[in-house]
């Protein structure tokens, strides 16, 4: 029997605990997914969807910092925010003291395979004063919502970043795009070539500067951690991997692309061409990059836009195949057919006249 002055307190990892044993149940009773929501503790089971979840900003409850897509297992969140039992004292207590853990973390959000183990992460990175850097989560300090509400409030850096990256992808469609409709003739007996080539270049150029915007903000954000090497390099990136890789794939094949549409007239004709044709795969790339990759994907004016360029992009690309060969054959024709002479007679009344 334990001491008159030891309690247990089992508080939120019971709760998870709690929430595990209700998603399992569920599935056993032949649910096909389930997601149990017990203040502040997810978790899903079965074959869900994938699931957006916005993680709450610990100063401004009306907003949240950062949206995250949950496929399996669960999130856990503690914050030294709520809960202040009316003594104006959070209620995590650090075992060494037996008084309110002293932190560095204002709030952290941690996935895990189960709630009760999410909780326990969560817990313990906020009374160790920091996370685990191999920890998958979102870590608030103090420090780091000062900086966010000082620099704009509601209108934070992680709108900003979204914003930028959507541009880029916005920009990168219409100079594909356009090339694809440019090369099919139906432009370029309406706009001059000169003109419609420096279109393509221009959109091509902002969705590189916008892209440039994008990368920057995702190395100065707080609660995603990216370096330099995860943005230059196609593997090894803390966030969704595989399409942060197409996605410096395709920025890699657009600033080639680019960099010899402005130096054209010192290239050869067949080398500018085998390069140019690299910018439908980077398209592609930056198509898949923003499905998996980005936090707004599900959102239906989201996905009409990647549904609407994919689809006219693919179409063009048919368009431009069917008139590719009548416009070789043609070429041909007249190298093979060149303009007639004209008759001596005619000839001679020119050089008269």
């Amino acid at each position: 029997m334990a001491p008159g002055d030891v309690h247990l307190d089992l508080g939120g990892i019971a709760k998870g605990w709690t929430a595990d044993r209700a998603a399992e149940a569920a599935v056993t009773a032949g649910v096909n997914w389930v997601l149990v929501n017990a203040g502040g503790d997810l978790r899903v089971a079965g074959a869900p969807p994938d699931l957006d979840v916005d993680v709450e900003d610990p100063m401004d409850p009306t907003s949240s910092l950062v949206r995250l897509r949950l496929r399996a297992g669960a999130l856990a969140t503690s914050s030294v925010t709520r809960r202040s039992w009316g003594t104006g004292l959070h209620h995590l207590i650090d075992p060494r003291t037996g008084a309110p853990a002293r932190s560095t973390l204002l709030q952290a959000t941690v996935w895990a395979p189960t709630c009760a183990e999410a909780e326990i992460r969560a817990t313990a990175a906020i009374i160790g004063g920091g996370p685990d850097p191999d920890l998958p989560g979102v870590f608030v300090s103090e420090d780091a919502v000062n900086r966010r509400h000082s620099a704009g409030g509601r209108v934070s850096l992680w709108l900003w970043l979204r914003a930028a990256g959507i541009g880029a992808y916005v920009a990168l469609f219409s100079s594909v795009a356009w090339g694809l409709v440019a090369t099919t003739g139906v432009i370029t007996r309406r706009v001059s070539k000169p003109s419609s080539n420096l279109f393509h270049a221009a959109a091509g150029s902002m969705g590189l500067a916008l892209l440039a915007i994008h990368m920057a903000l995702l190395l100065v954000h707080d609660y995603i951690q990216f370096d330099v090497a995860d943005l230059l390099l196609p593997w090894g990136a803390p966030y969704r991997a595989a399409a942060t890789a197409l996605g410096v794939i395709a920025m890699y094949a657009m600033v080639a692309v680019l960099a010899t549409s402005w130096v054209r007239r010192r290239l050869p004709t067949r080398a500018w061409r085998s390069i140019h044709l690299v910018s439908v795969p980077a398209f592609i790339a930056a198509l898949v990059h923003g499905v998996f990759a980005g936090t707004d994907t599900n959102r239906p004016w989201m996905t009409a836009l990647y549904g609407s360029t994919g689809l006219l992009v693919i179409f063009l690309l048919l368009v431009r195949g069917f008139t590719a060969r009548p416009r070789r054959a043609d070429r041909r024709n007249g190298a093979a057919n060149p303009r007639p002479e004209a008759p001596t007679h005619t000839r001679e009344a020119a050089a008269a006249a």
